[in-house]
């Protein structure tokens, strides 16, 4: 089946219509569509335009299933050759107030042959990042900019983490 190409007004008028007159997607056309924005293909301004339109209407589970399979299509998957797989940690705003005690507790687990992949933005795109939101980055201490810190590894790719995590049970992968 040839996947449908994108004529984006369309689908912005499709489903950018409010929550009572919003028309779903068919699977093939939503999986065009996130495909096409996982590639950075999808014009920013479409983007959030359609982003927005989801947030009010909601996705239907043709639009789900869509989603799912453009994005495992592009996952490069880590290989281990453990049987033990690995506990994985979400690591993206950081600590203000209080101390960051994720890397601690990756480095627990760790030690006690728990293999750990934390990921995350990578410490010097923290801030980049955080100034484009609606947050103040100052004073945030990310997962990443402690394992700098300490010299614990952060990953280039998945294959490095893969292999960080089967020498050391412990990897930290930025999601760039």
């Amino acid at each position: 089946m040839r996947a449908p190409t994108l004529n984006l007004p369309q689908l912005v008028g499709r489903v950018a219509r409010g929550r009572e007159h919003a028309e779903d997607l068919s699977l093939e056309e939503a999986q065009t569509l996130f495909a096409a924005w996982l590639a950075g293909t999808l014009p920013d301004l479409s983007a959030g335009a359609l982003w927005t339109a989801y947030r009010i209407k909601g996705e239907s589970v043709d639009e789900l299933r869509g989603f799912v399979r453009a994005s495992e299509a592009s996952l490069r998957p880590i290989v281990l050759d453990s049987a033990c797989q690995p506990v994985i940690l979400p690591s993206y705003n950081g600590t203000r107030r209080g101390a960051n005690l994720l890397p601690l507790l990756a480095c627990i687990l760790a030690r006690c042959g728990v293999p750990v992949l934390l990921h995350g933005l990578h410490a010097s795109s923290m801030e980049s990042a955080m100034t484009l939101s609606d947050h103040d980055p100052s004073g945030r201490v990310g997962t990443a900019r402690i394992f700098t810190e300490f010299g614990l590894p952060i990953a280039q790719d998945n294959v490095q983490a893969g292999t960080q995590l089967r020498q050391q049970g412990l990897s930290y992968l930025p999601v760039e």
